[in-house]
């Protein structure tokens, strides 16, 4: 059965490669989000697909890996968080491949739906390693460290994609992962303490199924909604329509979770004010990060001429500033 490290072997080597494991599903799951901003308009271009549903290679990585946070946090629990991790590898990887060989734009957004399934799953557990695995004298480092490689990842991911798209092409920004995530992959299966047999673990349900299908959807919808206003009209009846149904669903999914035994997510926390006014300036930030680090770049490539790699430089020094 998987035990806490020792503060020797939290500060040792298995401390140590754990930690590179673990900052490796943070660096990544967050690469992945913004990688794909400076490579958009190529993207779209080469693919032959109008702008406005070029975002929705941004969406599909985005509503699955929001999707599935929660339900694979539950998972691991359930089989043991080294297994998980190694599933989100494989299937990070595995579609990592699908995307940069995708010889159309259905199939680029499937491989990015199946990106945000493995992200989801690099998510839930890259923290939960280091809180699970280390002594609490270690913890405060570790997390530290994991959140520096997130940090890393959402500052390199602009000129990291600009780079390989100028020089080598768009598809090199998925076909990247693919080494990293190998080694990632054997990391984990080398040097993560084995995980209990499920058999010893409590049986109870991995996920709220209807849950997750439920805001899953609302988000979705949303999304598709406001990404569309735009272009068909704010008042028209398939973008009316469509907040109208995201508002219905959201509503579905309070009294579902309200009625649950065992919900997805416990609104009762939301009865903490700090807790959902420091969730709400999270949103605030970024979505105005977000916004910039997707629109930037298609000002900047299309209408002042910057080449990619120019177009990710300053998008890194004005992330970092």
């Amino acid at each position: 059965m998987a035990r806490m490290l020792s503060e020797t072997d939290a500060k040792g080597r298995s401390g140590t490669m754990i930690l590179i494991g673990a900052g490796c599903a943070a660096f990544m799951n967050i690469l992945d989000g913004t990688i794909v901003t400076v490579s958009l308009p190529t993207i779209t271009q080469d693919l032959a697909v109008d702008t406005g549903f070029g975002v929705a290679v941004l969406l599909a990585y985005t509503v699955m890996l929001a999707g599935a946070v929660l339900p694979m946090g539950r998972t691991a629990d359930r089989w043991g968080i080294r297994r998980v991790m190694m599933a989100g590898f494989a299937l990070f990887t595995a579609s990592s491949l699908v995307c940069g060989l995708a010889p159309s734009f259905p199939v680029l957004v499937f491989g990015r739906l199946l990106q945000g399934i493995g992200g989801g799953m690099l998510s839930a557990t890259s923290l939960a390693a280091v809180g699970y695995y280390f002594p609490p004298e270690s913890r405060g480092r570790g997390i530290g460290m994991v959140s520096a490689a997130s940090a890393v990842g959402a500052a390199l991911g602009a000129p990291l994609g600009g780079f390989l798209s100028e020089f080598l092409g768009w598809r090199f920004i998925f076909l990247v992962n693919i080494p990293v995530g190998v080694a990632a992959f054997w990391i984990v299966s080398r040097y993560f303490p084995a995980d209990p047999s499920s058999l010893s673990l409590p049986r109870r349900a991995i996920a709220d199924l209807s849950g997750i299908g439920l805001s899953v959807a609302a988000l979705a919808v949303f999304l598709i909604a406001l990404n569309r206003g735009a272009a068909i009209g704010w008042f028209s009846p398939f973008i009316a329509g469509g907040f109208a149904l995201a508002a219905v669903l959201l509503a579905v999914f309070i009294v579902h979770e309200r009625r649950c035994s065992d919900p997805l997510l416990d609104l009762d926390l939301l009865s903490d004010t700090r807790l959902w006014l420091a969730n709400l300036a999270n949103v605030c930030t970024s979505m105005m990060l977000g916004g910039f680090l997707f629109l930037m770049p298609f000002y900047l490539i299309a209408v002042s001429g910057l080449v990619q790699s120019a177009t990710g430089g300053f998008l890194l020094i004005v992330s970092g500033a």
